[in-house]
């Protein structure tokens, strides 16, 4: 069985017989040796699989190479993977390095897909591409992407709690490594000032 997922169509023969060049008799041995095609290009979404995890793993294949997908498609990719599995981070590394996929795509899908979890998400995926020494740029985008929303969600965290927050404050969280601006964004849920979020004495 083959299963294709190139840009264009599969245009090689179904049999060996018909790849074979040269006399009858050479020919002959190769008669029965045929090949049943799975073009996934050709399939209809819905028709890939029945099994939502096997769904997945083809649905990553199809669009490998027919440009980029939206996070519907990534969404539903990610629903039909089982949380922590082998075969979820082989999927989502595949799709990393091999589509076409924007980061804002995959966090969105991410988010949709598994609510609980999507930071673990990203991050064992950025740390598993640059671990492997692989798509080194995509690992680093992943990971400056998640520094980013989370710089984002504690500004609009600290700024509905404490009101505008001055230039330096700003400046201060912009400069902060990730594992910093998680624990100031805990903190800041319940800190009575926002001094108290950047006291880390306040948390030992």
């Amino acid at each position: 069985m083959v299963f294709y997922h190139g840009r264009g169509r599969w245009t090689v023969a179904p049999s060996v017989a018909e790849m074979v060049s040269g006399d009858a008799a050479l020919r002959s041995f190769a008669q029965g040796f045929d090949y049943l095609l799975q073009d996934l290009g050709a399939l209809p979404l819905d028709g890939l699989s029945r099994n939502d995890e096997l769904w997945s793993g083809l649905a990553a294949l199809r669009y490998a190479f027919r440009g980029r997908s939206g996070a519907a498609v990534l969404e539903r990719i990610l629903r039909g993977l089982r949380d922590g599995s082998t075969f979820e981070r082989q999927a989502l590394g595949y799709i990393v390095q091999v589509w076409d996929v924007a980061y804002r795509d995959l966090e969105t899908a991410a988010r949709a897909a598994k609510p609980e979890r999507w930071e673990a998400v990203m991050g064992e995926l950025a740390q598993e591409l640059i671990g492997r020494g692989r798509a080194e740029g995509r690992a680093a985008g992943i990971a400056e992407g998640m520094a980013e929303g989370r710089v984002a969600g504690l500004v609009r965290l600290l700024e509905r709690r404490f009101g505008p927050l001055q230039a330096r404050v700003l400046d201060r969280i912009e400069g902060a490594p990730l594992d910093r601006i998680e624990a100031w964004f805990d903190a800041a849920i319940d800190a009575p000032s926002l001094s108290d979020v950047f006291d880390d004495r306040s948390r030992h």
